[in-house]
């Protein structure tokens, strides 16, 4: 059977016994869907009610669908312009992509198109013959969607406790790679691009170096902490000292490692220094209190899409619907299911008989609480694994 065809089937199935209410005022969003070959091919469509919107899905089964963040008179005019945006959510995504992870280097595989080399991780060009001419297959893992979970973890405490942000906000799995955070307070329903910009800028410190945040003042090295950010940076710093972890402080520094644990020997007066914003001296001090800020800087930045986050013509996974990469939900959270949330086994939305499969290589990926691996070969396995690899083009149903 065609996958294409084979995952519409399935993904009407799962519509025809699911009722989606997402998302608030549907009646002023713009749609788009996408499929087997294209996230987004059609936009500009409406829906009036929640109703008209499951009877769509039904009938229509698309792999993909998606809702604008934007509020419009006219969600289905064309142009842009005359749609007449009256406001938009704010909304950020955070994807294990962006984010620097060593599990990548063993899930991930490419393939040279020159040569037929192939390997695990994301060279820029083949280790065998140099050719640029590569393909990668992309995956996820336990260990990377957990680190998009503390990004998000991140990002919701700065909006609590720095914008008083704490119950107008939705999560919800991306379907693949991460996470949405969707904010709907009154506040924000008018802000700018700008200064939109402006906020994720602060959010994910774009730009700031430890420049910004050290000065000299009667020739003491010193740290500005009459900013929310310079407290944040002194707090870590402050963090790394009371750790004691002198090799991490020598990999960080550039210095010898007996030279850090002499350092720490003296903690109590480098806390004490460090609490009135004073960097003490020490050989090379400003290279040395530069290295830990920058470090400091690092742990505190949030990671997430820029593009996303400031384009109000952006449309975004609905939630609760499927994404047609996976055929995993895109579900619905709240904070404490966050915190329990196994996206690979909690996100399945299919169940039941085995289903003969002809997979292509894989590298061995974690999936419904097993991991899996395969390699140019039939199988039997269970419907949400073969939606799985089917919908990630691993995979292809076998009569």
């Amino acid at each position: 059977m065609n996958p294409a065809e084979f995952l519409k089937n399935e993904f009407s199935e799962f519509y025809n016994k699911t009722f989606i209410r997402q998302p608030p005022m549907i009646e002023k969003r713009e749609f788009g869907i996408g499929n087997f070959f294209e996230k987004i091919y059609k936009r500009h469509i409406s829906f009036s009610s929640y109703e008209e919107l499951n009877a769509f899905l039904r009938k229509e089964a698309p792999l993909y669908i998606s809702f604008s963040g934007s509020y419009y008179e006219k969600p289905s005019a064309t142009p842009m312009s005359n749609k007449h945006r009256i406001g938009a959510d704010l909304y950020y995504e955070i994807d294990a992509d962006d984010l620097a992870t060593e599990c990548k280097q063993q899930h991930d595989l490419w393939f040279c198109e020159a040569c037929q080399a192939s390997g695990n991780g994301r060279p820029k060009c083949c280790v065998e013959c140099g050719s640029k001419k590569l393909k990668y297959q992309e995956w996820v893992c336990p260990e990377c969607l957990n680190e998009a979970k503390k990004e998000l973890y991140k990002l919701i405490k700065i909006l609590e406790n720095e914008f008083g942000i704490f119950e107008e906000y939705q999560i919800n799995f991306s379907g693949h790679k991460g996470y949405h955070l969707h904010i709907r307070n009154p506040c924000i329903k008018n802000l700018s691009k700008e200064a939109r910009q402006e906020l994720l800028d602060y959010i994910t410190l774009h730009g700031l170096t430890p420049d910004d945040v050290l000065y000299k003042e009667k020739g003491i090295l010193r740290l500005n902490t009459d900013c929310t950010v310079g407290e944040k940076i002194l707090k870590k710093l402050e963090e790394l000292i009371d750790s004691e972890n002198a090799e991490l402080l020598s990999l960080l520094t550039h210095i010898s490692y007996s030279k850090a644990q002499k350092l720490l020997q003296n903690k109590q007066h480098l806390l004490s220094s460090i609490s009135n914003g004073i960097l003490p001296k020490i050989p090379r001090a400003k290279m040395f209190w530069q290295n830990l800020v920058a470090y400091a800087i690092n742990k505190l930045r949030t990671n997430v899409d820029r593009q996303t986050s400031i384009d109000i013509n952006k449309i975004l996974r609905l939630p609760d619907s499927l994404h047609g990469g996976t055929g995993l939900r895109a579900k619905t959270l709240t904070l404490d299911e966050l915190k329990k949330f196994d996206p690979l086994k909690d996100a399945i939305a299919f169940k039941g008989e085995e289903i003969k499969v002809a997979v292509k290589k894989t590298p061995k990926f974690y999936f419904n609480g097993s991991w899996h691996k395969f390699d140019n070969e039939i199988a039997y396995i269970e419907k949400s694994l073969a939606i799985y690899l089917i919908s990630k083009h691993i995979a292809k149903p076998v009569k």
